[in-house]
């Protein structure tokens, strides 16, 4: 009966492949949105870029894309703000916080850059975890054993 399986699971895979190279050939180019969902993700153009939005989106409804004409209008001020943030920081990352309820823009902030402090509390969590799993004792005892065993042996044989 597995032999089937692998057959069934060969068949799927030979079609698999057959429709990947069929589109890649001559599959037709998707539209922007082509499931016409609701989220951000989906409102780039396709394919999307690497950065996302270079104009940040301005989001009135939980669900923009169904909702609103257009993700680029807003009220005067809060169009202003998202035009300047499109020219500036050069150099460095910034991130808007809002408010809890309304989501209003309250302040820009300086995301930290590329860092090596990731890393390195990565380590040490996995060290404690490690730690925390092993017994230092049984590490003992199991070094002694093997110490006494050397010792034996080598006593017997001299």
């Amino acid at each position: 009966i597995s032999t089937i399986g692998a057959f069934i699971i060969a068949l799927g895979v030979l079609i698999f492949l057959i429709n990947f190279f069929y589109s890649i050939r001559r599959g037709k180019a998707a539209k922007a949105n082509p499931w016409g969902a609701d989220s951000l993700e989906w409102g780039t153009a396709l394919p999307a870029p690497n950065y996302g939005y270079a104009e940040l989106p301005i989001v009135h409804t939980r669900h923009p894309l169904w909702e609103q004409e257009s993700i680029h209008r807003g009220d005067a001020p809060l169009k202003a703000m998202v035009e300047e943030l499109a020219q500036w920081p050069l150099h460095w990352r910034a991130a808007i916080t809002t408010t809890a309820l309304e989501a209003k823009p309250t302040e820009i902030f300086r995301v930290s850059g590329p860092s090596i402090w990731p890393v390195v509390t990565a380590v040490g969590v996995i060290t404690m975890f490690a730690a925390m799993s092993f017994d230092p004792r049984l590490i003992w005892d199991v070094w002694e054993r093997e110490n006494d065993r050397k010792r034996r042996a080598k006593r017997s044989a001299d």
